[in-house]
């Protein structure tokens, strides 16, 4: 029987600001160019789309988080169930 993972979900804006709302579950890996004046990071996901969005998030919803660490305890987990 399949596990199911919980709904991380994720809203941010994309490098053109538009928003963006994503299941944290469905990244596969992101990259980041840490020499970039803006802070962006470029997901991609399992399905094969790539999406370039910003790393900070709206403080409100968001205390002391950005992408890269919601997708990580994404990615992080379910790295520990397979493990299982």
């Amino acid at each position: 029987m399949a596990k199911h993972h919980p709904v991380h979900s994720i809203c941010c804006d994309t490098s053109n600001g538009k928003g963006l709302f994503f299941d944290g579950n469905t990244v596969e890996y992101y990259t980041r160019d840490e020499f970039d004046d803006e802070d962006l990071v470029e997901l991609h996901f399992a399905s094969g789309h790539v999406v370039e969005v910003l790393n900070n998030l709206d403080e409100d919803y968001y205390s002391g988080e950005n992408v890269i660490s919601l997708v990580n305890q994404c990615i992080c987990r379910y790295q520990k169930d397979e493990k299982k």
